[in-house]
């Protein structure tokens, strides 16, 4: 091999035809590294078994690709991973080079490779690196070359700043490869940077996503590769404080909910984190399980069970296969996680190789018991909420009727507390996302199909009356001055109904609904008067025996798609029959009160273009 095979093939990885060229810089990395284990067995240096000459073509190989530009074009993405699967067999192979260039220009084909648009060669990269610097900057008493370390990182750092999408995401990743030697006296800086990278930024969320997810990986990949100590020096290893910051990052990655035109790109950011949070527990189990306090366990599990609840499959599935290995893991069990024994009743140990996360019917069946444990009930509940209100007919039916089935056990038990936590639950939902049409749309028809099927009944009870006054004030303060009409017609059914409920609350939301009969749009308008009219058959104690038959008549009978100056006189008359004040705008100019005005001149007021902006 090393006397005629390897001759016979260093040629050929400089020759002009392109998967000769490949094939044999592969075969040549291949050959040298077996011709090293061979050499290490019988104690023969490379440079005994190969010859000066081969040695010295091996290492010109990369320069006289560069210098031919070779690694242009589409036959460039098929040389760089060739070329840095070399460099990572050639640094394998302890293989020492004649020439000190030959390093350096190693590092930069590395560097260049790292910045590819291809992800499948930053990760080829990436691979190449870890060995790279293990062999050609580690000295003989296992410490970094100094000056090479500082350069380095520096460099490094300064590419996470880059606005170069791929530059991020190559060096970031490159983070995550370095071995303990590279980062020690860095660790900090290191760290600093990739939580930087973390952090979404207000413009352009979307296109660092990716970026995003891989500065997570990277810390969990420093975390395993340096290792926790409660009191070890910040710059060497992950101390107790370093370690409750990087668990701070990964709960506030598993919010990132970004979208742009690839869609759910924060689930990238989201799966990242779950890992993080996964490998970097795992860490901390084998040194000090007190590092994980109560809080931090509680914390991990909620994220984790929000996500195990949620409508994306993949998603779903990722978040389900770490919790189950959490509340499984022995030797030394995770501590301090809350209702552990519950968890694991609820999810045996079967479901870690059985379970099919992607079955909504199966997955929400056992997710909706933990409703019953007041510590976990928040977070599943924000992610049924998503699934029950989203797009997908089986999720929404699914999570729908586990969100059914717990109320009901609730209501026939007369378990009035709970009823009440699940109910103030549900505010402070809708009070943490105002104005987050994520999660307030699916909050909106999840609330339309409770109060349906008669689930939030009990809030006409003794001490309901806040919280159907809380639901009206937050719904209200939702669609409040916007343009959607969309957003406006899903609110219309919750207003709808809350007026079961008899008070002020019933009051406020009638008023509510007389008012959005003379919305500008027309569309609006139809699906207020459909909606109250519903209402009026379903709950009887709304209006009066005299006055229901007309007040249905008119809500049937009248053209709602009119303009407004044509129905507002239909409307007045609705107002004095229901007994409700006829509504008046505010003169903002002048401090007064005048009758409500004409939007004819609104060009929104028009038929024609509601059917252009909200394509009815």
């Amino acid at each position: 091999m090393a006397k005629q095979v390897l001759p016979t093939i260093l040629p050929l990885t400089v020759g002009w035809d392109l998967n000769t060229r490949h094939g044999s810089i592969l075969c040549a990395a291949e050959l040298t590294h077996a011709l090293y284990c061979y050499g290490a067995e019988n104690n023969r240096s490379l440079l005994d078994i190969l010859g000066s000459s081969c040695v010295e073509e091996l290492e010109n190989i990369i320069p006289k690709l560069t210098e031919a530009k070779l690694f242009r074009g589409q036959g460039g993405e098929l040389m760089r991973p060739a070329v840095c699967h070399f460099i990572e067999k050639m640094s394998l192979s302890k293989f020492e080079c004649f020439n000190v260039e030959t390093v350096v220009t190693w590092r930069n084909t590395i560097d260049d490779n790292l910045n590819h648009l291809q992800r499948s060669i930053q990760e080829k990269a990436v691979g190449a690196l870890r060995h790279f610097t293990t062999h050609f900057y580690q000295t003989k008493d296992g410490r970094a070359v100094p000056d090479i370390q500082e350069s380095l990182i520096t460099v490094y750092i300064e590419k996470l700043k880059h606005p170069s999408q791929t530059m991020r995401e190559g060096f970031t990743l490159a983070f995550g490869a370095l071995p303990k030697f590279m980062l020690d006296g860095y660790l900090l800086k290191v760290i600093d940077s990739l939580l930087q990278v973390t952090e979404i930024p207000e413009k352009d969320a979307g296109k660092f996503a990716q970026s995003r997810a891989d500065a997570l990986h990277s810390l969990a990949n420093i975390a395993e590769t340096v290792g926790v100590q409660r009191e070890g020096v910040g710059n060497c290893v992950i101390n107790e404080s370093t370690m409750a910051r990087l668990y701070q990052c990964c709960f506030k990655a598993m919010k990132d909910y970004t979208i742009d035109s690839r869609g759910d790109v924060g689930s990238w950011s989201r799966k990242a984190a779950m890992t993080c949070l996964l490998k970097l527990t795992l860490v901390v189990t084998k040194t000090d399980t007190e590092l994980l306090s109560k809080e931090t366990c509680s914390q991990m599990m909620c994220c984790l069970l929000k996500q195990c609840s949620e409508k994306i499959d993949h998603t779903r599935a990722h978040a389900g296969e770490i919790m189950l290995k959490l509340i499984h893991k022995q030797n030394p069990a995770i501590p301090n996680i809350p209702e552990h024994k519950i968890l694991c009743d609820v999810f045996p140990r079967e479901d870690c190789e059985n379970l099919n996360w992607g079955a909504a019917a199966e997955v929400f069946r056992k997710i909706s018991k933990l409703l019953e444990i007041r510590c976990y009930q928040y977070a599943v509940l924000s992610g049924i909420i998503l699934s029950a209100g989203g797009l997908s007919e089986c999720l929404i039916r699914q999570a729908g009727v586990s969100l059914e089935n717990f109320l009901g056990r609730l209501s026939a038990t007369r378990q009035d507390e709970a009823l009440m936590n699940f109910a103030e639950n549900l505010v402070k939902l809708f009070r943490e996302f105002q104005k987050n049409d994520r999660v307030i749309i699916p909050l909106f028809k999840v609330l339309d199909h409770l109060f349906s099927i008669g689930s939030l009944n009990f809030l006409a009870n003794e001490g309901g009356e806040s919280i159907s006054e809380a639901l009206f004030d937050l719904t209200q303060n939702e669609i409040a001055r916007i343009p959607d009409a969309r957003k406006i017609i899903v609110s219309i059914n919750v207003f709808s109904g809350l007026l079961q409920f008899p008070g002020k609350t019933r009051r406020r939301s009638l008023q509510r609904l007389l008012i959005l009969l003379c919305h500008k749009y027309p569309r609006v308008r139809k699906a207020t008067a459909d909606s109250l009219y519903t209402a009026l058959i379903t709950y009887d104690d709304i209006a009066s025996d005299e006055s229901v038959e007309e007040v249905l008549d008119i809500l049937s009978e009248t053209l709602w798609e009119e303009t407004v100056d044509q129905i507002r006189p239909q409307r007045n008359i609705l107002c004095d029959l229901l007994g409700v004040p006829k509504p008046v705008l505010k003169n903002t100019a002048k401090g007064k009160a005048k009758p409500e005005t004409s939007a004819a001149q609104d060009p929104l007021s028009s038929y024609k273009d509601l059917v252009s902006r909200v394509d009815y």
